[in-house]
């Protein structure tokens, strides 16, 4: 948080005597809430109740705009403002310290057929942004197999030349069939069972323009049940909750990046005699980039499958490039590449107990790219909750046929944090 480090920051530079004064930066009204609620409903003893009242009058000095002068502290005061900086983070969920400092507010809502859709904040990383919005159904529970829409479309307000008159332009759209659930082209698994709310984010390649006035748009808000579907399409359970939800908002300048990690370890790990090496890491509260390059660069094959030529990068995108290729209409290829992916492994991060305690799989890889002559694959991961870098306590592959294949669990790790 940039008033709680600036505010430290001052604290430990400055020696005995007067502190300069910090400015600091207003905090969204949702964490200063949070925060003075905290307080109030306290039922600690009146000394740790006074170190959080302290803690409290700093914060909401900060969310005011206001300047923050101490004289004459001696040492046991110092201590104790630090403690009590302390406590303001123990205060903020990891959401509200690490994205929404960072974000930009909008919390604008639309009700119909009981469902509310806000569009919450938005925040920038790298060259994404990132809009989150909430659905929730005041009426009972979104139930199924995973939420779906006919039409998803993200417009931005413009001047047109004519008597000062407006239009919309699209900025993003998305249109889905009942055939998106089988491709997981959906907009909110629903794998934890039913729910009255579901909280999603949208990455945008937006630019800047010069109005910054929105319009998101959801049509054909449905569930969709697929548990007792055979074919995946025909025989599933559509249960419509929508006709059409339409908000409008304002987005103002995303001034502040959300606080990246990147670096290049270089490190070097084995599969079956081939060598990877990890190039490059980029660590954000809400995406992990991993790029991991080929180092051997030799083509081999298996014995049990000597008609098929593969590249070592396969065992980390797996054994499927004939069975995608033109030989796709033969249910041997189909078949032999069935088995032949028992042998290739999935990434995984185990993030510190504090972080999470579930495992997290990639979500998705980036096409092979040839990079002076080198085959190179990203992955790329969502954390389920924001993540500091030092929350990752290492990054492994598992082999695909794990333990129903004789293959133990067979893991490598192939990175450890250094906690």
């Amino acid at each position: 948080m940039i008033f709680i480090n600036k505010f430290i920051k001052h604290l430990h530079e400055t020696d005995h005597g007067v502190l300069p004064d910090i400015k600091v930066s207003k905090m969204p009204r949702s964490m200063e809430k949070r925060i003075l609620r905290a307080v109030r409903d306290s039922k600690k003893p009146v000394w740790r109740l006074a170190a959080r009242l302290l803690a409290a009058v700093f914060i909401t000095a900060a969310l005011l705009g206001m300047s923050i002068c101490v004289y004459a502290l001696n040492e046991n005061f110092r201590q104790y403002i630090n403690t009590a900086a302390e406590n303001v983070r123990k205060f903020l969920t990891r959401e509200e310290e690490l994205i929404d400092s960072k974000a930009v507010m909008i919390d604008s809502s639309v009700t119909d057929s009981g469902v509310i859709l806000t569009v919450k904040k938005a925040v920038r990383d790298g060259d994404v942004t990132f809009l989150y919005y909430s659905l929730e159904n005041t009426e009972g529970e979104f139930s199924g197999t995973a939420l779906v829409y006919d039409t998803l479309v993200l417009e931005r307000r413009v001047k047109t030349n004519m008597q000062n008159r407006f239009r919309y332009e699209t900025v993003y759209e998305n249109r889905m069939t009942q055939v998106g659930l089988l491709a997981s082209d959906i907009l909110y698994l629903l794998d934890g069972g039913p729910v009255t709310k579901v909280d999603i984010i949208l990455p945008l390649n937006l630019t800047k323009e010069k109005t910054d006035e929105y319009r998101l748009t959801i049509t054909g808000l449905s569930g969709v049940d697929a548990s007792g579907s055979m074919s995946g399409k025909d025989d599933l359970i559509v249960t419509r909750y929508t006709q059409e939800l339409s908000v409008e908002f304002k987005l103002g300048d995303i001034k502040e990046q959300l606080s990246v990690t990147e670096f290049e370890p270089m490190t070097e790990f084995d599969i079956q005699g081939r060598i990877f090496t990890i190039e490059s890491m980029r660590i954000s509260p809400i995406k992990i980039e991993i790029s991991i390059a080929d180092m051997t660069g030799e083509e081999f094959t298996f014995e049990e499958y000597p008609e098929y030529i593969w590249e070592p990068i396969d065992y980390l995108t797996g054994f499927w490039r004939y069975w995608t290729g033109n030989n796709c209409e033969y249910d041997k290829v189909w078949n032999d590449a069935k088995e032949l992916n028992k042998r290739s492994y999935r990434c995984f991060i185990q993030y510190s107990d504090s972080a999470s305690s579930d495992e997290c799989v990639a979500v998705s890889w980036k096409p092979l790219n040839l990079y002076n002559g080198r085959s190179t694959v990203g992955y790329i991961f969502e954390p389920k909750a924001p993540i500091r870098p030092d929350d990752i306590e290492c990054i492994y592959l598992e082999r695909v046929d794990g333990l129903f294949y004789g293959a133990e669990g067979e893991t490598i790790v192939i990175w450890e944090g250094t906690r």
